[in-house]
């Protein structure tokens, strides 16, 4: 910006974001094995509207107070401080796609690029869009799937984009568990987006399959509960809130 009253001024270099350093890469250190983009720290440090910052000008140090609006909402948001939301059924392993996680893709995006399919996911072309709608949230399949007899025969969908589950279209990873929640279905079918996989099938599973499948991966992982905490009250009904095995939790609805 061209404005005198503006705290950054062209060739200004950003040493600091509140305090933690930033490298020559924009990149901040999270942990010793996780490395983020400098605009996580942006989105922590912000408070009434203020960023600190430390920066390199006209050959000296200086703390400054940037002014920031209201952090931007994005349909691949950061964790921040929450812990990641995934929902275990069957042999997948679905969650809510966090800037987190493609950071921590990192270059195997580029050096295994076959994962992603031959058009671009939706990881890459939505990254830092908006919202569709309200609630909108991208749920993919965040790890390989659980060996199980059931996934004989299909093609891994490991970073998939999930887009329907019995033609339905998936809103958030919420609206995931209440689909597979309610369903009476025998059958539960799987679409991914057309792009970003190495397969278009669409997955179908009977039901009592996939929920048998459940109970003996989480009894064989050592796994309690197929969901993490935000989910609990989804999937389960009101009357199973007292704690009970894995096996009986995750197999409870329907």
């Amino acid at each position: 910006r061209d404005d005198d009253a503006y705290p950054l001024k062209e060739w200004d270099v950003i040493t600091h974001i509140g305090g933690t350093p930033v490298d020559s890469d924009g990149k901040v250190a999270v942990r010793y094995d996780l490395r983020l983009s400098a605009s996580y720290l942006a989105q922590k440090f912000t408070k009434n509207g203020v960023l600190p910052l430390t920066i390199y000008r006209d050959g000296k140090l200086a703390q400054i107070n940037l002014p920031v609006k209201t952090r931007r909402e994005l349909v691949i948001p950061y964790l921040l401080n929450s812990n990641p939301r995934y929902f275990i059924f069957g042999p997948f392993v679905f969650s809510q796609t966090t800037q987190d996680y493609l950071e921590r893709l990192g270059n195997q995006r580029s050096s295994s690029a076959g994962s992603f399919g031959r058009a671009a996911s939706p990881l890459v072309t939505r990254r830092y869009d908006r919202p569709a709608f309200d609630d909108e949230e991208l749920v993919m399949v965040v790890s390989p799937l659980f060996p199980h007899r059931i996934t004989q025969g299909y093609d891994d969908p490991n970073r998939g984009v999930l887009s329907e589950v019995n033609n339905i279209r998936v809103r958030n990873l919420r609206h995931l568990v209440e689909i597979l929640r309610d369903s009476r279905d025998q059958q539960i079918s799987f679409k991914f987006a057309s792009s970003g996989v190495l397969t278009h099938e669409t997955m179908v599973f009977n039901r009592s399959d996939l929920m048998e499948a459940t109970s003996k991966i989480l009894e064989e992982n050592g796994i309690r509960y197929p969901y993490s905490t935000d989910l609990r009250s989804v999937w389960e009904t009101p009357e199973m809130q007292a704690p009970k095995s894995a096996k009986v939790l995750c197999c409870s609805p329907g």
